[in-house]
């Protein structure tokens, strides 16, 4: 009997800072994630919409006067996004939204690691 590999999740990542989105994106990858990144949050609720991806990795500023909240107040707003999980990549001052079961918060001052850590802990079903 043949077994059936599924296909690595799919992360969908909104930046701003171009050498930020690229290490994360390289850091996803070699973590075998497959990934969509986006240097705005404009475009990706509409990939987000026609991709559902597994996770949204988002810059909490992504240019000036746009943050990364009116990107997530819209997927939770739809129901066929609204129970997508998101890592919100953030400064590390600031009023940031507490962690829940489809919220992680991670510094920018925190390793790349963390986000794949946030990344793991938010996509690994509880026991």
């Amino acid at each position: 009997m043949e077994s059936v590999q599924s296909a690595p999740p799919l992360v969908v990542l909104a930046y701003d800072d171009w050498i930020v989105g690229w290490v994360i994106r390289t850091a996803f990858e070699r973590a075998g994630y497959r990934l969509l990144a986006y240097p705005s949050a404009v475009v990706p609720f509409h990939i987000i919409k026609r991709e559902r991806p597994a996770l949204v990795v988002v810059e909490r500023t992504l240019a000036p006067g746009i943050v990364g909240y009116p990107l997530i107040d819209d997927m939770r707003r739809d129901s066929e996004t609204a129970a997508i999980p998101v890592v919100l990549y953030t400064p590390p001052a600031g009023d940031l939204p507490p962690p829940s079961e489809r919220l992680r918060t991670v510094a920018k001052t925190e390793p790349v690691a963390a986000l794949l850590d946030a990344a793991r802990e938010l996509l690994t079903p509880p026991a």
